[in-house]
């Protein structure tokens, strides 16, 4: 069975990234959709996959998932910090990650 990819949602460019030390985490539940931001103002679906034991590692780092067509249906598994996503695409690109 394939799963249709989910699309890039584009968010206005008003919106910036900000400090990391400003980013707040959303509830991080596994299995629940989010949005993760790789920059230029564009933010894409995902689903949390696992949230790993980094015992008091503030933020969390997590497993996320995002969706293909492979038979798998997860294309790219990335490992980001639980404060690089967000429930709206404009969050994640607030919490997306800059150098």
């Amino acid at each position: 069975m394939k799963i249709k990819k989910d699309k890039e949602v584009r968010v206005e460019k008003h919106i910036t990234p900000i400090h990391f030390n400003q980013r707040k985490e959303p509830e991080l539940i596994v299995g629940n959709s989010y949005y993760i931001s790789f920059g230029m103002n564009k933010a894409t679906p995902c689903v949390l996959l696992k949230i790993i034991d980094g015992g008091k590692a503030i933020p969390k780092q997590i497993q996320i998932g995002i969706k293909d067509n492979s038979e798998l249906g997860y294309g790219d598994i990335n490992i980001v910090y639980g404060n690089e996503i967000g429930l709206t695409p404009e969050e994640a690109v607030i919490n997306s990650q800059t150098s």
